[in-house]
């Protein structure tokens, strides 16, 4: 009997890997350009400002070049897929054991709940990596290379440097994913039960899509003040790392001007004055920021572009993924 579940386990397990690994590429792939725009719009480095994606997405085609569009595509596809792997075989997983645990059926809202927040914790330790270095690379000036970015994050910031704003990054996205799988499981089990599914069989592809749309959307917008402040933070960069490093020139992708919170000359002292300083003048940094962002009303912005992003990429995702599961509990 127990070998009969641990085979049954790892059969599963081995499903939702590889339906989820499908998945994540294919979405990722067709939906980055509005992650693009999204990121452009909330750091502000669009002369003007503009927070219109449709007028941004074709301002960055005239003036930088469709390929622009796809600036930190490599480390997205390299970071992405294990990290939605991740993150998507965690709460599937999870489900049943978590129930167990608690005592409450699976379709119960709070397993949704407690699983789609573990999921994100874990996942976000390939999310965050991914997050500093895609969207450094995706407001640069000039083009640099996933590689160059690494170098010159490493050399300014060390390890640490890729996974800042990564507790920022579990505030929003523990929340949206709370957010997300309560609203997308009880979707489909309302049409499970409307439609009479029965069990072992896949619900219809434009259900999916309905209960992912939704549930995209409502997450998307709940927790896009937190992402405003994230995605800010993870391109500001430290100052001091940069007056270290020698990287003053926000060119290099570094530091945005819209983003220079602090100057070379307010944290010169800190040199001297070691690390508890630094992480002392580095908070202070961040709640500065939060003063000028709520002075300058930037906490929505962007939250069209970022709704116009997650809905198509989780539609994408969400979609491919039940139907490869589907596909193999049917037996293809």
């Amino acid at each position: 009997m127990f070998l009969e579940r641990s085979i049954t386990q790892i059969s599963d397990f081995m499903v939702y890997l590889v339906s989820s690994s499908i998945a994540a590429f294919v979405a990722r792939l067709l939906t980055h350009p509005l992650e693009t725009v999204k990121i452009r719009i909330q750091s502000g480095t669009i002369p003007g400002h503009p927070t219109n994606p449709f007028g941004v997405f074709f301002w960055m085609i005239e003036h930088e070049g469709w390929l622009s569009l796809f600036s930190g595509l490599t480390i997205a596809l390299i970071f992405s897929v294990p990290a939605l792997v991740t993150y998507i075989t965690t709460y599937d997983t999870l489900k049943p054991y978590v129930a167990e645990g608690l005592g409450f059926d699976i379709i119960n809202p709070l397993v949704h709940l407690l699983c789609g927040a573990i999921a994100e914790v874990v996942s976000n330790i390939f999310w965050t990596p991914m997050e500093v270095i895609k969207a450094r690379q995706q407001v640069s000036k000039t083009p640099v290379s996933a590689i160059e970015m690494i170098n010159k994050i490493y050399a300014a910031e060390g390890t640490a440097g890729f996974f800042r704003g990564y507790l920022l990054g579990v505030a929003v996205y523990v929340p949206h994913s709370m957010i997300f799988f309560l609203a997308f499981e009880q979707i489909k089990i309302f049409f499970i039960r409307t439609l009479n599914i029965p069990d072992n069989t896949s619900l219809p592809v434009w259900s999916v899509m309905i209960s992912s749309i939704i549930a995209a959307a409502t997450g998307a917008a709940a927790s896009n003040i937190v992402d405003v402040v994230k995605t800010k933070w993870q391109i500001a960069g430290r100052e001091l790392a940069l007056k270290v490093s020698g990287f003053q020139n926000s060119n290099d992708g570094l530091l945005s001007d819209s983003l220079n919170y602090g100057t070379l000359e307010q944290n010169s002292i800190f040199v001297e004055e070691g690390s508890f300083s630094v992480v002392q003048k580095e908070k202070s940094q961040f709640f500065n920021m939060l003063l000028l962002m709520w002075k300058d009303g930037d906490f929505l912005t962007g939250m069209t572009a970022r709704v116009l992003w997650i809905v198509p990429s989780a539609t994408i995702f969400f979609t491919i993924d039940e139907l490869l599961k589907g596909w193999w509990i049917k037996g293809f």
